[in-house]
């Protein structure tokens, strides 16, 4: 099994929610950021002092929201996502 760094992990995340069509914003705001639709489109604000830890769990949180379980993802972020999130 391949090693993941938190940076790699992020990368990953971001590449995957942008591929759906998501805008990444980082943003230097006073609340939690989140997943917003934007007219057609979805944004993800995300705040600029926000730890890498805190992004990755935003991230995830997105990809499950417009993410169905039978939609493409790298095998690295199934994982991440886990299997409980995808079985109901």
């Amino acid at each position: 099994m391949t090693a993941f760094s938190t940076a790699e992990d992020c990368a990953l995340l971001r590449a995957t929610l942008e591929n759906h069509g998501v805008e990444i914003r980082i943003e230097k705001c006073d609340g939690d950021g989140g997943l917003v639709r934007l007219g057609d489109r979805h944004a993800l604000f995300v705040p600029s002092s926000c730890s890498e830890t805190s992004r990755i769990a935003l991230y995830l949180e997105s990809i499950k929201k417009i993410a169905g379980p039978h939609a493409h993802l790298p095998p690295r972020v199934r994982q991440l996502l886990g299997e409980e999130d995808w079985n109901g």
